[in-house]
Formats: C-alpha cells, structure tokens, sequence
C-alpha cells in the first residue's frame, strides 16, 4: 500500500495563482456543472480554496443554513485555528438553480482537526458569510451499520480548462467494509473512521458527503490509499474475488464531537463502549497474530507474525472479510 496518504483533494491543485488578489479572482469566478442525466443535490457544492500562491478545490455540503462542513486539510493551514477568519480565501460554489444563491463566501473556521494525523477523522466545520436559501442536510448520529447502502456526492476537477471548474456526480450503491481486514479502524457502526466499497473517488471528492438509504447525512470521505500489488504480496494476503483498487477513509458523524452550531446533538452512550477491534483482526489475533495489528502496521509493507515471529498467510473474500489463516 502506498505508504504516502492520497487525498482525494490533492490538496494544492497547481492553479498558478501567483498572487492572492488574482486567485481570490479566480475562486470567486470559480463554476460547478451538474454531470449529464444527474439530479444535484443542491445542498452540495464546490469549495474554491485561496492559498498564499495557490488554489484547492474540495466538496462541501449545507448542515444548517450558514454551516457546511468539509475536511480540515481542505482549510488552508494558517486558518486551521478555531475562530480564524475565512473571508476571500474559501468560497462555497453550486451548481447554478433558478431561486438559489450561486456562491457564498466563508466567514469563519469553527473547527478544523485532523488534517496533519493520520487515522483519525479529518474534518472541518465553517461558518458561512450569509444564510443560504438552499435545502441543507442535518447531520444525522445513524452511523454506517453493516448491510446498508450508502450514496456518495461528490464534485469531481474537470481538467484541462482555466480556472476552477467542477462536475458534480455521485457513486451509489456503497456499503461499509466493516469486520473487514482492509478497514482496521472500523470496529463498529459508530467508529469515527469508516471504510466504504463501491465508491471510488478521485483527487478533488475530499469533504464528499455521504448519505444513508433514508437520505440522512452519515460523514464526509477525506481520503484513500493505494492497494497496490506489493502491499498485497507483503502482507501475505490472498484476495478471493476481486482485489480492491483503493481503500478509502471516512468520517464518521456518528461519534464525532461537533461543535454546536453543527446541530447534531451529543453522541449516543454506544460510542463510550465501543469494541477495540472488529471481526477480521479478532480472528487475526486468535489464530495467533500479535505482531502487526495497528493501523501503522496495516498501512506498512511489513507481514503479520505470531509471537514466535512466523509470518501469516491470511485469505479473505473481497470486502476482507476472513476465509482462513494459516
């Protein structure tokens, strides 16, 4: 596995904003499309990013008429302290919907956390300059159970054109990876990181919302990391089926503390117990492995071993669920 984290922002798009006037006149030209034969959720959007020579683009979606959340590495680092003033360097852009704002500009950074650590949720709440007349979507404590489909929104760079320009589109049918050993951080439906299948996502979907099938805000996706020939060959590891491209990483609004303005409640007692470890890295360790079950260790091209230090040979299905070790 590629040992360097993807952001699916790629964070600092090589825009060439050679200095901050200009590219506070770009992110404020910026222009967001909806993909041919979609229906965009119009509380989803585009965020155009200033940075001292530079522009990022991420997904940002409306919790509450002034408040989007998105991922802290989203917000530029100068602005990552809670309370720092946003204004003419983050911009929220839509798709253009007869009735509705086109662009709101960002007042301020409420919170952004987790943008420099790895294995932990990445996420940003902001407040917006004005109230948005748009739908928003309040976050919901549901969290990702086993068996249930997720929908992914998404707003995709398109290449090649000046400026920021994005593609809203979407990946549905994604379902959680739990009691997966390609997800060791997801033990439960409330885990603050969560790992989906079906939703491949790109450099440009960071702050991506995701909703449950009763349409209720779930999380944000904030990464992904290659899963790459050698990392398989290094772990011992035999996929039946087929072998996943990526593995991506989640928020999870189920556990996370969220600001109040973000309206979403205090989490429910279940987070306070929550199991250490899930089904695949509990076989894992019963069959012996106790060598090499941390998150660092999984994202490593290193073998789980026994105490004796032999190395395991692990088969699981597609998803990572466990076939056999031996």
């Amino acid at each position: 596995m590629n040992s360097a984290l993807i952001f699916s922002l790629a964070f600092l798009l090589p825009l060439l904003a050679s200095a901050n006037p200009k590219g506070v006149e770009k992110a404020k030209a910026a222009q967001v499309f909806c993909a041919p034969g979609f229906a965009c959720d119009p509380g989803v959007g585009m965020l155009s990013i200033v940075e001292r020579t530079d522009l990022g683009q991420c997904t940002g979606v409306l919790i509450a008429p002034n408040i989007v959340a998105t991922n802290a590495h989203c917000v530029p680092p100068d602005l990552r302290k809670s309370g720092s003033s946003c204004a003419d360097r983050i911009f929220l852009n839509f798709v253009p919907t007869p009735g509705f704002e086109t662009q709101l500009g960002c007042d301020r950074v409420l919170v952004a956390k987790g943008a420099d650590r790895r294995g932990v949720p990445d996420l940003a709440i902001l407040r917006l300059s004005s109230a948005s007349r748009r739908p928003v979507h309040p976050v919901s404590r549901q969290g990702f159970p086993a068996g249930e489909l997720f929908r992914m929104e998404k707003v995709t760079p398109v290449d090649g054109v000046p400026g920021i320009v994005g593609r809203q589109e979407e990946n549905r049918d994604c379902s959680a990876m739990s009691d997966s050993f390609f997800a060791p951080l997801f033990t439960h439906a409330g885990s603050p990181v969560v790992s989906l299948t079906g939703c491949p996502t790109v450099n440009g979907n960071s702050g991506s919302p995701i909703f449950g099938a009763d349409g209720t805000l779930r999380g944000l996706h904030f990464a992904a990391d290659d899963a790459d020939d050698e990392w398989f060959r290094a772990k011992h590891l035999n996929v039946k089926g087929k072998r996943p491209l990526e593995i991506n990483y989640n928020d999870n609004f189920s556990c996370l503390s969220l600001p109040a303005e973000a309206g979403a409640g205090d989490a429910g007692a279940s987070c306070r117990s929550a199991p250490l470890e899930n089904a695949a890295y509990r076989a894992v360790r019963q069959a012996g492995g106790v060598v090499g079950l941390s998150f660092n260790d999984f994202e490593s091209y290193e073998p789980v071993r026994d105490a004796h230090g032999r190395e395991l040979r692990i088969s699981v299905d597609e998803v990572g669920r466990i076939l056999r070790i031996r």
